[in-house]
Order: structure tokens, then C-alpha cells, then sequence
């Protein structure tokens, strides 16, 4: 079972709040210094920090009422809150991951990025991780021991404003409402080489998590939600993304990591909100039993609404790789294509663009038999991907990016440029190869030279594509509350 931690990153919640603060006040709706704590003295910041953090835990039954009544989901049961060190929170982290993903699993997962030119070869992806999320984390919500964690940080970064405060624990409040009605353990049940299908599902959750907390401090100000105004959404989304450059781990991490993980926020905003402009809660609330299947599904809520499945596609024999092996495979999905094509030089708005259309996608990763994953390096594996898109005229615009993506990622001399095909051949003799056909295209990275005439025509030949179809209902799921909740809420 896949191990859920539900987050809420500090510049998720402090740039939602920011946002709001600053619409309100120039309308007149809040005063100055609404809602804020007030920073500590430097003298008593870490007591501050303690004293705030503890009223904070204290007020959780009082604000999972007021959350409850908001979202439509009452409070089974009363909610466990802890407060957690930040070293223990890191220890937690890396339980975590190890309890998520078998170390070969991970090693090989790291290749792929590695060989993908998404991360630089000498990069630890779980250190850069466990980094980000260790200075980004504000409070999580743990289903497997149903309890509601606060880091202690030191000073002011604790001890700060009210309504922030109040955000946070309202977002992962709503993820204990969540797991109580809908058991998110069970919803985030997903093969772990449906990538796509994961993040998919993460948007949701987040989703909802950020605009339930700003449902409520809209509330608390006389507000109504802009979820009928795209303007005001696409603004509470921008400000939640981060273009790098900064001094934080965030800023400083590959541009996979901090896309990726900030899209379950920034994106699942836009899904719910799409969802909350359309119906009440209860539209939600059907969309975790009904969960989207693809990044593509959030990021076009209309694909999500029109029951528009994605293509299913599975890896095949490759004769021209005889003696090698498929250490790992799975989707990188619209989002994961437009980041990897942004890291190789295709401008934002192309890449989106190019990457729109998509219908299904498989990459795969080969070595050696006689390599494994946690010793290869990247240069040692090929890498090969099968896409699908909606029409031809989609396939053909990722096609072009494809190119020039290939020709940063792997460079070389360009040894064919046909109509639909070009192939590098690189300084270390391998090929590299982006081709065309119809609606579909594959990328091959790195392939031993003797595999230039052939493997692309077996990958089209052996890797089986499917027509998408409905996937089975979760149905309604009883949650994990046992009943009303006990006691009355503090």
C-alpha cells in the first residue's frame, strides 16, 4: 500500500494568503493589519514560535467545525493533531519514502529522470526531496496514523500571521475530512508505474484542500469565491509558482521537482475550482469516487467532465535490444512532457502548447543485463517512449519540439533529416531518434547504433496501444470515521 503524506508547502499557503490579503485590502474589505499575529521580538521568537504553535493545535476542533460546515463533510470523529520537530519530520519523510518505493524502484526511477537530462547525473533526487519538503512543509496530515502534524520551527518562522495560520490548519483539516468520508489511502491506490494517473489524483486532494482554505477566509471576510471569474483563479494560481533562482530549496531544486510538486496545488486549484464555478461540494465529492485518470484531465477540466480517457499503452519485446532489460517504464503524462521539453530548451508557451493534444504515452528505460540501476550510469541506458495524441496535427506539433528537445538532450550529428524522422548519432556512438507516424511519435534516447534501422518500427509493432475506456468506479467509500464526533469541538 502506498504510503500518503498530504502536505501543505509554506509558499503554497503563504502566497494564497498574500494573494487574498492584498485583493481585500484594495477593496476596501480589510484593515491593515487584519488578522495578523504579529511578528516576535527577537529576544522571545522561540517561545513565541512554541506558544503560537501550541494555540494554534489547540483551536483544531474549533476550526474543523467552522471547515466542516463550509465543505459539506462533517466531522466523523474528533481529529488527532500532534506537534512534530522539524528533525523529526524529516525521520518521517524518510520513512516515508522508504515505506513508498523499494530502493531499486527508486534507483531506477532516479535513471530515468537522469537519463531524460531532467536531473543532472550527479544529483541525489531524494536528498534534493527530502530537502524541499523539510523547508517547505507547514503541516501534514498522515491517514495511515489519522493525525494532523505541525512542524515547531524556529521564531518567526512559526510564530507569524493569524489568518495564515489559520489556512494551513483549514487545508489539512479538509484532508482529515477527506480521509474520514473517502479513505485516502484507498483513493491514492494507484500502480506505481501509472505516474500520471498518481499526480492526477494528488491534484485532486490538494485541490480541494486550497480551495476549501480559501472558501473560508473569503467567508470570514464577506467574500464570495471567484470560481466563475478565470482572471481571478489564473491569479491565485501564478502566485503560487516559483521560477527558481530564489535562496530556498525550492527555488534551488531541478525544475521537474519544483513543477511536479507544485502542481497537485496550483493546477488542483484550477481542476476544484472549475468543478466548485459548475456545482455545490457534492460535485467534488464525485470525483473521488470517479477519480481523473491523466494530468490531461486536470489540466482540461471539460476532458475530465467529458469522460475522455486516455490510451493505454504497454511495452513490448525490442528485438534490437536483445540481452538488455526494461528496468523501469511508465507515464510521464501533459504534464510531464511539457516539463521535460521546458528543460530542453522549448520556450513555455510552445511546450504547453506541444504537449496539449497528448492521448497517451509509455517510456520505458533499458540497460545491460549486466547493469543494474543503483550502479549504471545514465549514458548506459536507452531510453524509449511511445506517444499518442488526439489528432495527426497534435502529433505533429510535439513532433517539432521533440527535435529540439533531442537536439539539447542528446547532441550530435544529425545522420537523418526525412519528412518524419531524424536520428543523432552522438559522440559516444549511440543514436538518438524522434519519428512520426499519424498520430503517434517515438523518442528513442541513446540506442546502440546497430538499433537505428529497426527499433523504432518494433516499438510500433510490439508496444500494444489500447483505446481508453471508462475505469471501474471506486464507488462510495465508507471512510474511516467511526460515526458522530465525540465530545464537543473546543
Amino acid at each position: 500500500m502506498t504510503r500518503v503524506l498530504v502536505l501543505m508547502p509554506v509558499l503554497g499557503a503563504a502566497a494564497i494568503v498574500a494573494a487574498l490579503t492584498s485583493a481585500a485590502r484594495a477593496d476596501g474589505d480589510v484593515a491593515p493589519d487584519a488578522g495578523a499575529g504579529g511578528a516576535a521580538v527577537a529576544g522571545d521568537a522561540a517561545a513565541a514560535a512554541e506558544d503560537w504553535t501550541a494555540a494554534l493545535v489547540a483551536r483544531t476542533d474549533d476550526i474543523a467545525k467552522e471547515v466542516a460546515g463550509l465543505r459539506g463533510l462533517k466531522v466523523k470523529q474528533s481529529i488527532k493533531r500532534d506537534v512534530m520537530s522539524v528533525a523529526a519530520l524529516r525521520e518521517r519523510l524518510v520513512t516515508a519514502l522508504d515505506e513508498d518505493t523499494a530502493p531499486e524502484r527508486r534507483a531506477a526511477e532516479q535513471l530515468t529522470l537522469k537519463r531524460w537530462g531532467l536531473v543532472a547525473p550527479g544529483v541525489d533526487i531524494q536528498q534534493v526531496l527530502l530537502d524541499v519538503l523539510t523547508e517547505q512543509i507547514a503541516g501534514f496530515y498522515d491517514p495511515k496514523t489519522e493525525t494532523l502534524y505541525i512542524p515547531q520551527r524556529d521564531g518567526a518562522d512559526s510564530a507569524g500571521d493569524a489568518g495564515w495560520a489559520d489556512a494551513l490548519m483549514a487545508h489539512e483539516i479538509v484532508h482529515a475530512l477527506q480521509d474520514q468520508h473517502f479513505d485516502l489511502e484507498r483513493y491514492a491506490d494507484v500502480p506505481e508505474n501509472e505516474g500520471d494517473a498518481q499526480l492526477a489524483r494528488q491534484a485532486v486532494v490538494e485541490g480541494d484542500g486550497m480551495v476549501s482554505m480559501i472558501e473560508l477566509m473569503l467567508a470570514r471576510q464577506g467574500l464570495s469565491a471567484p470560481w466563475g471569474m478565470p482572471d481571478a483563479v489564473a491569479m491565485l494560481t501564478k502566485s503560487m509558482e516559483g521560477g527558481g533562482g530564489g535562496d530556498d530549496q525550492l527555488s534551488k531544486a531541478p525544475l521537474v521537482v519544483r513543477e511536479l510538486l507544485m502542481f497537485p496545488y496550483a493546477r488542483g486549484l484550477q481542476f476544484i475550482a472549475a468543478l466548485r464555478a459548475r456545482g455545490a461540494w457534492t460535485k467534488v465529492d464525485q470525483v473521488f469516487a470517479q477519480p481523473p485518470e491523466s494530468t490531461e484531465q486536470i489540466l482540461h477540466p471539460e476532458l475530465y467532465l467529458a469522460h475522455e480517457h486516455p490510451q493505454q499503452i504497454t511495452v513490448g519485446d525490442l528485438p534490437s535490444l536483445a540481452g538488455w532489460v526494461a528496468v523501469d517504464d511508465n507515464v510521464l503524462g501533459e504534464a510531464g512532457w511539457s516539463v521535460l521539453l521546458r528543460q530542453h530548451g522549448v520556450d513555455v508557451t510552445r511546450a504547453l502548447d506541444a504537449a496539449a493534444g497528448w492521448g497517451g504515452d509509455r517510456v520505458a528505460l533499458y540497460l545491460d543485463g549486466d547493469q543494474t540501476p543503483t550502479t549504471a550510469t545514465p549514458r548506459a541506458a536507452v531510453a524509449v517512449a511511445l506517444t499518442s495524441w488526439d489528432a495527426e496535427i497534435d502529433a505533429m506539433e510535439f513532433e517539432e519540439a521533440a527535435v529540439q528537445a533531442v537536439e539539447h538532450l542528446a547532441p550530435g550529428v544529425v545522420v537523418e533529416d526525412g519528412k518524419h524522422r531524424t536520428v543523432w548519432l552522438g559522440l559516444d556512438a549511440r543514436v538518438s531518434i524522434v519519428e512520426r507516424d499519424g498520430a503517434r511519435v517515438v523518442v528513442v534516447i541513446g540506442a546502440p547504433p546497430t538499433a537505428r534501422d529497426t527499433i523504432t518500427a518494433e516499438v510500433a509493432a510490439t508496444w500494444k496501444v489500447t483505446a481508453g475506456k471508462a475505469p471501474k468506479s471506486l464507488g462510495k467509500s465508507k471512510g474511516k470515521g467511526k460515526g458522530k464526533a465525540k465530545g464537543k469541538a473546543r
